[in-house]
Parts: structure tokens; sequence; C-alpha cells
């Protein structure tokens, strides 16, 4: 997948965020479930208004608990990275084809600048 456009895919998240419950996401009690006859650990996500937010068969333990955790954390851990990636694209735009926050004694460096580059090869783009 080749994303050409970093500010797109950020603009992308947020509104994935922005369209989310706004509030914060916990991961449930643990419990077993039998899978196949062995015992498993599960945890839901967990709202604080809502209950279980995730949902099948089982009342909602349907993640390890580990993934829960991460999947609770993205909530708001997802919403802060794009918003400092956003403020980094901020401080490094395009004027006149040139990055004058990426300068040495030499003058400017060429856009896209250095740090330019490594936020959209890091967001899975040309860099």
């Amino acid at each position: 997948m080749t994303r050409t456009d970093p500010r797109a895919w950020l603009e992308e998240r947020h509104a994935l965020a922005d369209a989310a419950r706004q509030i914060p996401w916990t991961v449930g009690e643990v419990t077993e479930y039998d899978y196949d006859g062995a015992q498993r650990p599960q945890a839901a996500v967990m709202s604080s208004s809502h209950g279980p937010i995730t949902w099948d068969d089982h009342a909602g333990d349907v993640f390890d608990p580990p993934d829960a955790a991460f999947i609770s954390d993205a909530r708001s851990s997802v919403p802060a990275m794009a918003a400092a990636l956003t403020a980094v694209l901020d401080l490094h735009p395009d004027v006149h084809g040139e990055c004058h926050m990426c300068s040495d004694e030499r003058g400017p460096k060429p856009f896209p600048c250095p740090t330019r580059r490594a936020v959209e090869a890091a967001l899975g783009g040309e860099g």
C-alpha cells in the first residue's frame, strides 16, 4: 500500500477518532473462556457509559487481555500520535520547493525535507 499524502492519512485518523465515542475506553474484567476444551483468558474493551463495546455471542469477552489493552489504549493514543505528526508536518511546510525548518549553512533543504520524507516513509508512503 502506497500513501502519497501523509496529511490526508492523518486527517482520516482524526475523523475516525472524532466519530467514535468521546469517552475513555478500558479493559474489562479478565474472564476464562472455554475454547475447544482449553480455558483461555478473555477481556472486553469497555466504555464508562456503554459497558462492553466489543461484542459476539460471548458477552463481549472476545479479546486476549493484551489485545484488549492495546485497543483500549488506542482510543487516546492514536489521536495524540496523529496530532503530534500533524504538528511535525506543520513545522516543515513546502515554501516554494524548500523547507526552511531544515536548513544548514548552505540554506534550506529541498522539499520534501528529510523530516517530511521520514514521516511519509513511516506512514507507508514513498518517503
